[in-house]
């Protein structure tokens, strides 16, 4: 492993600016984060209070909490999870005094794009044409069913299937209502409890395909709107049911905020027309770039997406 003396450190690219506000206050007393987790293209960290951040390498998007460096991984650094590094004015600096990130104030500021208003759900066709890009392009082993997986595997993605197609039906008969107090009170909470935290990996398909739902809701004027908050209250009343990851995701979706990329797709998807012959054809390299996060990820929350218009279509 290399030495941190011999390890170039990091240059801040862009930060989101909530983060950023946390940097000027840990630097203005000392302060420190906290290493939570260390991936190859990202270093978790939590905040004094608790807050999960993320220092992400120069390829990824911007997202919320999230600055982003000028190098294309953070193999060379030899962080592990537990250690604290220090806040200075100029720099992030680790236990030993070696730097691990420069010039986090001249980061190109980020704040999430206004999600476009939901005037319409998009036609028909725009619906269609998403389902058969996902089923076409998209990962499977996630939402999207894999092909000779193994017992516990095939058993995982069954119970996937049921709960985002409860989902869908609670959705619908929860926003027709406009409450969740007749015949079942607990209606859309129980069928968003069943999708968190449900899958493998860092973000469970569950947790990723609420993430897409999520993101739809959070529009302004969405048929939705109720749905963010009940996500909340779920993730509120069951703490420890998911990663700290996905829920700090999770809660973000719930206000609207998310990577970019999703951001700009999410627009994209909102501005198609009705009759247009190929409804996806300028949205082919958003829908790539979401296709490439994590592994299952980017498939899952597109999943999530389509649900969430789906259900938007069916109200209106």
């Amino acid at each position: 492993m290399a030495s941190r003396t011999a390890t170039r450190a990091a240059r801040a690219l862009s930060s989101d600016t909530r983060l950023r506000r946390i940097l000027q206050a840990l630097a203005a007393r000392s302060g420190g984060l906290s290493v939570h987790s260390v991936f190859t293209h990202v270093i978790n960290f939590l905040t004094p209070d608790g807050r999960l951040v993320t220092f992400a390498s120069g390829g990824l998007d911007d997202a919320p909490w999230t600055l982003r460096a000028d190098l294309p991984d953070w193999a060379g650094f030899p962080v592990v999870a537990g250690e604290s590094v220090r806040v200075t004015p100029s720099s992030v600096v680790l236990a030993d005094g070696a730097v691990l990130l420069e010039g986090w104030r001249g980061a190109e500021p980020w704040e999430p794009s206004p999600l476009p208003a939901a005037d319409d759900a998009g036609p028909p066709e725009l619906l269609e044409a998403l389902q058969d890009w996902i089923a076409r392009h998209g990962v499977p082993g996630g939402m999207l069913a894999a092909v000779g997986a193994n017992s516990f595997e095939a058993a995982v993605q069954a119970r996937l299937g049921e709960a985002s197609a409860s989902l869908s039906e609670a959705l619908i008969w929860y926003s027709k209502t406009g409450r969740a107090d007749f015949l079942d009170p607990e209606l859309l909470d129980r069928a968003i409890l069943g999708l968190v935290g449900l899958g493998a990996g860092l973000t469970p398909s569950g947790d990723d395909h609420l993430c897409g739902v999520a993101l739809v809701a959070a529009r302004p004027g969405s048929r939705l709107s109720g749905v963010g908050g009940r996500l909340l209250a779920v993730l509120d009343a069951y703490p420890e049911r998911t990663t700290d990851v996905s829920e700090a995701t999770l809660r973000e979706a719930a206000e609207g905020r998310a990577r970019q990329s999703l951001l700009d797709l999410l627009a994209g998807l909102t501005a198609v027309v009705p009759g247009d012959v190929d409804p996806l054809e300028h949205l082919r390299p958003l829908l790539v770039q979401v296709l490439g996060i994590g592994r299952t990820s980017g498939t899952d929350i597109l999943s999530g997406l389509l649900a969430g218009l789906r259900a938007e279509w069916a109200l209106r």
